[in-house]
């Protein structure tokens, strides 16, 4: 079964596409945590990144928004 929440050709939109089995197998094997190396890539979203870099450091947001 694929859950692909809002139907979008788009093919940004197939990274959040999912089989809810093979997801649910997936965590219960949970291979990360005997590999450290398991995730080969990640993606972070701009505005994870800057809510990141904000609760690290507060002063810098004025900052990058000055630029902009």
């Amino acid at each position: 079964m694929t859950h692909t929440g809002i139907a979008s050709s788009n093919a940004a939109d197939t990274r959040y596409t999912f089989d809810s089995d093979k997801l649910e197998d997936l965590r219960k094997r949970s291979p990360w945590k005997d590999d450290p190396k398991w995730f080969q890539s990640v993606s972070v979203s701009p505005t994870a990144i800057v809510k990141m870099v904000r609760t690290e450091h507060p002063s810098i947001i004025p900052v990058i928004y000055s630029v902009y």
